[in-house]
């Protein structure tokens, strides 16, 4: 039988190498006294098997798919020798030269499980898993020990309707079995005679004797190269999927996002917040990639004719607020639920990326397209609140400049309040871990949070600690006891949601002088409120007759405090060990490698600068201001021509030993305010489709020049940076 592909992703921009970090999710088992067997959809090895697993497991098989000719049941299973390669054991207490193979628990893999007792005893065992895309392996001499994504509940998967497409796996000459706990035995494990009958569990692997090769594990055909799923990385920007239904009826797909549990405990990992995921579809009619969120619980459906493939393209908005906020190195992870209208499967493809640092050597251009005399600034200001209410707004700077009339300003409304919720897991009778399930918002002080009591025992307690608004965490005071089953968590409410504040501008000789607040609002629980003052009229007659282009080199350090440069050089650092890196004079290359080095420069700018006076900072929704500064006396100053008796800041006739006019007599000082303003999406005119906010950064540009005209000139366009270094160390000095 020929192995049909998996899910192919091509990428469509530059990705790094899988992370060790997770998406988490619960799966639930039901163990019995004696064998049982399980599969595991996801990897557990955070933790050691004997804190997983509650006392009473004794023993843990792990099979190990291999394409050896080993039959390995006849009649009926037995286990095999711990010996064989095919299997790795764990036991709790080994005795009798018995060694532990079976050390963590890895994902798409089946495992017998031995526990003490009959099978009067049952054990719930919840396991938090790192999910991984479905995968199987079927050797076509012996028996396969296999699992499969089957819907959790109210699926349609009988096992003779879930492999329809894969017949062989069910056909007359094949036997199936599966574990019901108790003894090995001719009862355990359990023949299935009637697989029209039967329902297909997720959570168990069955034993199939199918002569047949393949990877079947599911009627669609979804997975990846690798086991990651979406992992856009650091810079990744576009996954595009192509998923093959192999059934001969049309069957639509429905693909719905779902948060990542809270790592567990012995995670190296810790989850920000769920991947800003955006479905892409291509629009014929502009012939573009039109982009639309899917939201935590949002949905979507795609129809995939008999027999035939579709292709998904998935993107990721590195602009979305959630990522802007976060601290470089954040870590996002959620799933894409996939679910078929047949009811037949339930897949869960992990989804990530990290909030990359915007670090290192960024190289573009400004382009110009307007200039003018007269010079426009919008004003900006800050709120603050007090219990709750918006009590006062500071002007920042000069208030702005431009205004004909008072602007209008607008203070962002409180947050909303939405309630956290949380889960609750045993081990025997009494509570040992609480999983958020939504962290809420608009908490300003910690909520109460109440674990339902149990038929007969004590109450279990717990506490919650809350940051920026949401649960941080819950703790577990008193583990309590006589907890049958998982008991209902309760968190109480936030707040109501308050009022939007109001306020009005003043404005004197084209500035904003005052902002009176007309209604203090309420229900500001956390920071302070964004304050928006709408900009002045956009200048007019300012368009140049084409855009011009000034290269623009900016490095951005580790500390962020980013530099806007006039040259750097790329290659190989003199000072030993002699790295690769990036510095800002030639002499500071080692002198033998400066054949392999490269320089950039930006003409535009003075020689040699280096320069970090401003305010603002480098990333989406930010502003950088840089100023440069060209004395009056600086080879670069347009005013300046040596050989010029009237520009060359001398009397005339001067004698070399005489001194120099001073500024504004010959020549002027030249200052260059420059505003960086970083946005979330591409300028107008822009070509680019994707790596916005990863590999290209960019926005709008103003600029305001003094000293060359009598009145100030004001500079505006748009500008992309593309990173050509990832080094965020710059050599400035030996």
């Amino acid at each position: 039988m020929k192995a049909f592909p998996r899910i192919l992703f091509a990428l469509g921009s530059l990705l790094f190498a899988a992370s060790v970090q997770a998406q988490w999710k619960n799966e639930s088992y039901s163990l019995k006294g004696g064998w049982n067997s399980i599969y595991l959809h996801g990897d557990a090895s955070y933790d050691t098997i004997e804190n997983l697993f509650p006392t009473q497991v004794e023993e843990i098989w792990r099979w190990n798919p291999n394409d050896e000719n080993t039959v390995q049941f006849t009649e009926s299973p037995l286990i095999p020798s711990a010996g064989k390669k095919e299997w790795t054991v764990w036991y709790r207490t080994p005795t009798g030269g018995q060694i532990n193979s079976l050390t963590t628990l890895t994902g798409q893999a089946a495992y017998l499980v031995k526990c003490s007792g009959t099978t009067s005893n049952t054990y719930p065992v919840t396991l938090t898993q790192s999910h991984r895309l479905p995968a199987n392996s079927w050797v076509r001499n012996g028996a396969n020990l296999l699992g499969f994504p089957a819907q959790t509940s109210g699926g349609n998967s009988k096992f003779s309707t879930y492999f329809a497409t894969f017949p062989a796996a069910i056909a007359a000459n094949t036997k199936i079995f599966k574990y019901i706990g108790g003894p090995l035995g001719p009862s355990n494990p359990l023949q299935i005679f009637s697989p029209t009958m039967e329902t297909l569990d997720r959570s168990q692997g069955y034993w199939f004797s199918a002569e047949v090769v393949g990877n079947f594990y599911a009627p669609l055909e979804i997975s990846v190269n690798g086991t990651d799923g979406l992992a856009f990385g650091r810079t990744g920007s576009i996954i595009t999927a192509l998923i093959r239904n192999r059934t001969s009826a049309t069957v639509t797909l429905t693909v719905t996002q779902q948060n990542s549990l809270t790592a567990p405990s012995g995670a190296a990992d810790s989850v920000t917040g769920p991947v800003p995921l955006m479905r892409r579809t291509y629009n014929t009619g502009t012939q573009s990639w039109d982009e639309a969120p899917i939201g935590v619980a949002s949905s979507f459906s795609e129809p995939i004719g008999p027999n035939s493939t579709v292709e998904l393209s998935f993107g990721i908005n590195r602009a979305d607020a959630s990522m802007t906020s976060a601290a470089a190195g954040a870590y996002f992870a959620s799933f894409l639920k996939l679910t078929d209208s047949s009811n037949l499967m339930e897949v869960y493809v992990p989804a990530s990326a990290t909030k990359a640092s915007l670090a290192g050597l960024w190289v573009g251009d400004i382009s110009v397209t307007n200039v003018g005399n007269k010079v426009t600034n919008g004003a900006k200001a800050t709120a603050t609140v007090t219990n709750g209410v918006v009590t006062s707004i500071a002007i920042e700077g000069s208030g702005g400049y431009g205004y004909e009339t008072a602007p209008t300003v607008t203070i962002a409304p409180p947050p909303a309040s939405v309630q956290a919720t949380a889960t609750s897991t045993r081990t025997g009778v009494a509570v040992t871990g609480i999983t958020i399930t939504d962290r809420g918002s608009g908490y300003a002080t910690a909520p109460t949070v109440t674990i339902d009591p149990p038929t007969s025992g004590t109450t279990a307690t717990a506490t919650a600690t809350i940051e920026a608004g949401v649960i941080k965490t819950i703790t577990i005071g008193a583990q309590g006891s006589g907890y049958a089953s998982d008991p209902v968590i309760t968190i109480s409410a936030p707040p109501v949601a308050g009022s939007a504040a109001t306020a009005t501008a003043t404005v004197a000789s084209g500035a904003v002088t005052q902002i009176t607040i007309n209604s203090g609002g309420s229900g500001y629980a956390i920071g302070s409120p964004a304050v928006t003052i709408d900009a002045p009229p956009p200048l007019t007659g300012t368009t140049t007759p084409r855009p011009f282009s000034l290269r623009t080199l900016l490095h951005v350090p580790d500390s962020g405090n980013a530099a806007l440069l006039s040259q750097v050089f790329i290659g190989q650092l003199a000072a030993d060990p002699n790295p690769v890196g990036l510095c800002t004079l030639e002499s500071l290359l080692k002198q033998d490698a400066k054949g392999t080095a490269s320089r950039l420069t930006a003409a535009h700018m003075p020689l040699k600068q280096v320069i970090t006076s401003g305010s603002g900072s480098v990333g989406l929704g930010s502003v950088l201001t840089r100023t440069i500064q060209t004395p009056y006396n600086d080879a670069t100053n347009p005013f300046v021509h040596q050989y010029h008796p009237d520009h060359d800041n001398k009397k005339p006739g001067a004698k070399p030993s005489d001194p120099l006019y001073p500024a504004g007599v010959e020549s002027y000082d030249i200052t260059r305010s420059c505003e960086f303003t970083f946005t979330a999406s591409p300028p107008p005119g822009s070509d680019v489709t994707s790596g916005w906010g990863s590999t290209i950064i960019g926005g709008t540009y103003r600029e305001i020049i003094s000293g060359v005209h009598r009145d100030s000139l004001q500079v505006d366009g748009t500008f992309e940076l593309r990173r050509a270094s990832e080094d965020g160390t710059l050599v400035t000095a030996p």
